[in-house]
């Protein structure tokens, strides 16, 4: 379906003054028209977009506060797997106890009398 107005143009006003006969949509034939050969230019923005991207996704954080955020994680990390051993350090001694104690009623368990 044709708009009664295409960009601003009224249809009648196109049909006076020569524009073709329009068949259900909107084309205007132009003799010795040239076609613009846009695929050099679409290539280099496109080049230059996949360079910006490559950038982007190589880019490397080398600031100082980077650095310093860095080696905080590595220090807590770090600080966390020393403190997960000395927790199972603790259930191993913990454990012991209780055998050492469990050992110790059995042998006493005659002495009672």
């Amino acid at each position: 379906m044709i708009s009664p107005k295409v960009c601003g143009i009224s249809i009648a006003c196109l049909l006076h003054f020569g524009a073709p006969h329009l068949h259900g949509t909107f084309t205007i034939s132009h003799e010795g028209a040239k076609l613009i050969d846009l695929t050099d230019e679409v290539s280099t923005v496109n080049k230059k977009t996949m360079v910006t991207a490559k950038a982007k996704r190589e880019f490397t954080d080398t600031s100082a506060n980077k650095l310093d955020m860095d080696n905080l994680r590595q220090a807590e990390k770090e600080g966390s797997s020393l403190l997960d051993s000395l927790a199972a350090q603790g259930d191993v001694e913990r454990k012991q106890r209780i055998e050492q104690e469990k050992a110790e009623a059995r042998a006493n368990r005659w002495k009672t009398f």
